[in-house]
């Protein structure tokens, strides 16, 4: 009890004060029984009451003694017997200390002990025994012969007043609650102790009249054990104040009176000092006999009872003490209220429904009242009663239970749900009010005007009718049917619709249009015309924006064929956001609106075959990620030749989630043809190799990241001793296998063209040269260098390189510089040697790396001399054709529709890469390439293009067919090494130490 609780009580009226009040009055009224002296009495009042103790008379507290039963259900005792201990506490309190002088007029009386004699006593006195206690009396000592006659005096009393039947051995006595009502025990307790306080009276009197007489033992009588129980009882509970402590005492005090009234005030104990267990325990033991004791509880005490145990979860319990038939019709509203919870929560929601229209009214008042203290919700409890009330059938019931719940209730979605199935009422020809209004306009705008006003007059007033309401609703079902099938008038609607999206709480058949075509994919221009609206449209919430749009964003792929990839990802990625966000399933799962999709390019008459491959490659790699497997990442790298940057991100995650590592560095691979190598994508590179003990792959990542002098000291310093730079490679020979291989690094148009330079590009420039009359053969000249002869050498041993029959002056205008036009200058070293010999081998330096100027020639000069069958050029031309083998011949026309599609920058890019794969491939000097492209001033693409090939696997695989894989290898402990990278913050302070 908090302290303002304690202070209202105290200062409350006679009737609401405290127990501790009420004890200090019976012991006030006790004292003055015992005739104390006045100033013993003043000084009681003190201790008891403080500064207001003068101011309680005895009136006061004969009329405060028995105190009417309060809001606490254990008020206990209410029945005020005085017994021996008391006496003798109070007279070892205040008697000694205060001794009280013997009236002159009285005549002192020593009591007399029935046996053994006073002889006896007095002989006892003097050799020193103990005494029993001695109270005083009305000035006298009282003996235990005294206590005696006090105690024969009041079970003379009780038994007058309360005439004690025993029941006979062969049959209980039968108590029934009007036999002993709750009313009438209180008053025949009250009776009990005026009886007992006279009696003690009339004791004292005759005790003073009369010399005492030697009482006899008498045996004791039911209301003697009733007296004891009650005062062990009472005792029990003011030392222990806890169930345990005095349960024995308390069922020991129902056995020796076994009536309603006392059952009652025994699980008012249990209830006040117990826990649940010890308040279910008695409940139940008492129901064994009789459930008569509950009904005479009062009703905030019924209340706690229920409250202890829903509140402990003690339902089964509950329920088979609270539905018995003999009390179903005495339940109190509250335990009404449990029981429609009790058969909700059991999905008996029939049961509930019939029990709650019994008392429709009472029920829901104290739910509203207690709804929130024991955590029932009034629109759960609506919902599930409106619910079963449609079930039977009973609409009015239903739509005034699930009207009153709110829209931010959790149950407003299922409740409209419900009220939106009500029967809609409709004429001959199927149509309801609204439907009947839309026939009769014939212009289509003017139906999407009246279409307008009927959702905007919902949104304006937010209430209509049940049944209105579930007329609207079921015409949204399919609102096109109203509107001529042309996407003019399916934008129009599609626009009305989202305008009036915030209603879907109260029509959740507004966006049901765009729902049933989620997974269906039309004509481009109904397709545009239903979903450009939605990729635009925001819902007013995150979740439903996201998921719309993925939609959106599917359809307008497919409508696209497919030429923006990004969408497809862009759609997969907001779906799975909204997902994450809304915590549970939404209307279409990724697999449905995936399968749509797949089953679209599957069966469209729009797509090409190759067209349609290359969809359904990109579609699968977007379906659920369990489903992608290892294989379709390499197909869909293998077959796509620009694949989006966040779709090698998100298969750059999967393979690392996954563990599969040779996956990562196949996208890593893709990932830098789109750009190029970072120093963290090196960094993972050479954790990969370690991983996979791919050592020469590491050797290679260390090497670039010496190249852009990055390189961690720790391996710098084992680079150094085992460099690269401390060898002399030599130039090795490629066969077809190795170059094939390099060939197939390139993809679609790209391959084409390289195919076609080196199966007849060696050729060319005798062509080009019988065109020009300025060009004439030359005699075969030696080498300048050695260098150069050993790079001359090995191309004349390349099986695949085609052979030229001549060679021819190089022109002054530089129509044959064998310098390219991207390099600024040239070095003198093994490998520009080798870079350059490729381009006059392959004939791209005869038309000076210009394809324009190859299509020019070919467009122009061959076609007019090969016409002219009578001049010399045209004989050379034929000679030159028909020298050509089937391969080199189709090679050639495959150049001549190649130079069509690329510009002159485009194919020195491709043409300057290729050329640097394979002079790398002969001369594996890793860092001096790279460092003479930065000498020659090569572009930036080219140096990355030869970093995207050192790290390749296919030129891992070459290097391995040629044996030179083993010949960098760093010690067993540096590939352990997770840091590969400088910490560039410290490069930068060691270079401005510097």
């Amino acid at each position: 009890m908090s302290m303002e609780e304690e202070r209202k009580r105290r200062e409350g009226s006679a009737y609401t004060r405290s127990p501790v009040l009420g004890e200090g009055l019976r012991i006030l009224r006790l004292a003055e029984s015992l005739r104390l002296g006045p100033d013993t009495l003043d000084r009681i009042r003190a201790k008891l009451f403080g500064d207001l103790g003068q101011s309680v008379s005895r009136v006061e507290a004969a009329q405060l003694t028995v105190e009417k039963p309060s809001e606490y259900p254990a008020r206990y005792p209410e029945l005020e017997r005085i017994d021996d201990a008391e006496i003798e506490r109070l007279t070892m309190v205040f008697a000694k200390k205060d001794p009280i002088p013997l009236p002159t007029d009285r005549t002192v009386i020593k009591p007399v002990t029935p046996s053994p004699s006073v002889e006896a006593f007095k002989t006892r006195s003097m050799h020193g025994q103990a005494q029993s206690p001695e109270v005083e009396v009305l000035g006298l000592k009282a003996t235990p012969a005294l206590k005696s006659t006090i105690a024969v005096e009041m079970k003379s009393v009780l038994d007058h007043t309360i005439p004690v039947q025993r029941p006979s051995r062969e049959e209980a006595p039968k108590l029934t609650p009007h036999s002993y009502p709750h009313a009438a025990g209180q008053e025949e307790s009250k009776k009990l102790i005026d009886a007992a306080i006279a009696a003690r009276k009339a004791a004292n009197v005759r005790v003073s009249a009369a010399p005492p007489m030697p009482v006899q033992p008498v045996g004791k009588s039911p209301v003697d054990t009733f007296v004891e129980a009650e005062i062990l009882l009472r005792r029990k509970i003011e030392s222990v104040q806890n169930w345990a402590g005095f349960k024995a005492d308390a069922w020991r005090l129902y056995e020796c009176f076994p009536r309603p009234d006392t059952a009652a005030r025994l699980v008012e104990l249990a209830l006040m000092y117990g826990n649940a267990n010890d308040l279910e325990d008695v409940l139940t033991n008492l129901n064994r006999h009789s459930i008569e004791y509950y009904t005479l509880l009062q009703n905030q005490t019924r209340i706690q009872v229920l409250t202890k145990l829903w509140q402990a979860k003690r339902h089964e319990f509950l329920d088979q003490f609270l539905f018995r038939k003999d009390l179903l019709l005495k339940l109190s509203p509250l335990e009404r209220w449990y029981g429609v919870w009790s058969m909700i929560d059991r999905g008996q929601g029939e049961h509930a429904y019939r029990w709650f229209k019994r008392n429709d009214s009472e029920i829901w008042n104290i739910q509203k009242l207690n709804g929130s203290n024991f955590g029932k919700s009034d629109t759960e409890l609506a919902y599930v009663l409106g619910q079963n009330a449609l079930k039977a059938e009973d609409e009015a019931m239903a739509i005034r239970l699930l009207e009153v719940i709110p829209n931010n209730a959790p149950e407003f979605s299922k409740a409209i749900d419900l009220l939106l199935d009500l029967r809609v009422e409709r004429d001959e020809k199927g149509y309801c009010v609204y439907g009947q209004k839309l026939s009769r306009e014939l212009d289509w705008k003017a139906r999407v005007g009246l279409f307008d006003s009927f959702l905007l007059r919902i949104q304006r007033v937010e209430h209509l009718a049940p049944k209105d309401r579930a007329a609207l609703n079921a015409l949204l079902v399919d609102p096109l049917r109203w509107f001529p099938e042309t996407p003019e008038a399916w934008q129009l609607v599609s626009e009305m619709l989202l305008q009036f999206a915030g209603l879907e709480k109260l029509l959740p058949n507004i966006l049901r249009t765009f729902s049933d075509r989620a997974t269906l994919y039309l004509k481009p221009p109904f397709e545009h015309a239903l979903w450009a609206s939605v990729l635009d449209h925001d819902f007013k919430g995150p979740v439903k924006t996201w998921y719309w749009r993925s939609i959106a964003l599917l359809h307008e792929f497919a409508w696209g064929l497919g030429q923006d990839e990004k969408k497809l990802w862009e759609a997969r990625q907001l779906f799975h956001e909204a997902l994450a966000h809304e915590g549970k399933a939404l209307p279409y799962s990724w697999m449905q609106l995936h399968r749509g999709l797949t089953q679209w390019i599957s069966k469209s008459d729009r797509l090409e075959e190759t067209a349609r491959i290359r969809l359904l490659i990109m579609a699968k790699l977007c379906g659920e990620t369990r489903e992608v497997s290892e294989e379709d990442v390499t197909t869909y790298l293998t077959h796509v030749q620009q694949p989006s940057f966040e779709v090698l991100n998100t298969l750059e995650n999967l393979a690392r989630e996954r563990g599969q590592w040779g996956l990562e560095l196949f996208v890593q691979g893709r990932k830098a043809s789109l750009l190029h190598h970072t120093n963290s994508s090196l960094n993972r590179i050479w954790e990969l190799g370690a991983m996979l003990k791919r050592t020469d792959l590491c050797w290679r990542a260390a090497t670039l990241l010496q190249s852009r002098n990055v390189l961690s000291p720790d391996v710098e310093r084992h680079w150094s001793i085992c460099g690269e730079k401390r060898r002399d490679f030599p130039i090795l020979p490629l066969g077809d296998s190795h170059i094939k291989r390099i060939m197939q690094s390139f993809e679609g148009y790209e391959r084409r063209l390289i195919e076609a330079i080196v199966s007849v590009g060696p050729l060319v420039p005798e062509l080009l040269a019988g065109l020009n009359e300025s060009l004439v053969p030359l005699k075969k000249s030696k080498p300048l260098t050695k260098t150069e002869s050993s790079v001359q050498e090995a191309l004349d041993n390349m099986t695949w390189l085609v052979p030229a029959r001549k060679k021819f002056s190089a022109n002054p205008n530089g129509l044959w510089a064998t310098k390219p036009v991207f390099f600024s200058n040239l070095v003198d070293s093994k490998w520009s040697v080798i870079f350059g010999s490729l381009a006059q081998r392959f004939g791209i330096a005869a038309w000076d790396w210009q394809l324009s100027l190859l299509n020019q020639q070919i467009e122009t000069l061959v076609p007019r001399m090969s016409r002219t069958s009578e001049s010399v050029a045209a004989g050379k031309v034929g000679r030159w054709l028909r020298a050509l083998t089937p391969g080199q011949r189709k090679a050639w026309y495959e150049l001549a529709q190649m130079s069509k599609r690329f510009d002159d920058l485009r194919a020195q890019e491709i043409l300057g890469r290729f050329l640097v794969m394979v002079a790398t491939s002969m001369l594996q000097d890793h860092l001096g390439a790279l460092q003479n492209l930065e000498r020659m001033r090569a572009p930036l693409r080219l140096r990355w293009d030869l970093e995207n090939w050192i790290s390749s696997d296919a030129y891992g695989e070459i290097r391995k067919s040629l044996g030179s894989h083993a010949v960098g290898h760093f010690p067993d402990e540096v590939y352990r090494m997770a840091a590969l990278v400088r910490d560039q913050g410290k490069q930068k302070s060691k270079t401005s130490e510097a």
